[in-house]
């Protein structure tokens, strides 16, 4: 698919991408609960992304469906958290 839409592809191994999904715990970047069933460019390929190892995190199917091809994404997790941070000072 990256390659079908020309984005910049450096390669990398099976084992750089399961030592990726070992990094997030085996669990879905955006929610963190569900077990990984996806592989998610963070920047989506038709918005400039490339498919290069710092672009691809573990997701789950419905974060990965849900988030399509927004960009700028950030996830609720995230804007949850600087909302109490910002409540508590």
């Amino acid at each position: 698919m990256a390659l079908q839409r020309e984005a910049l592809y450096l390669g990398h191994t099976q084992e750089q991408l399961e030592q990726r999904i070992a990094y997030y715990g085996g669990k879905c970047w955006i929610c963190r609960v569900a077990p990984w069933e996806h592989i998610d460019h963070v920047k989506p390929l038709s918005k400039g992304g490339a498919h290069i190892l710092a672009n691809l995190r573990p997701s789950c199917a419905s974060c990965n469906l849900g988030k399509s091809d927004k960009w700028p994404f950030v996830p609720a997790m995230i804007l949850i958290n600087q909302s109490a941070y910002a409540l508590a000072n």
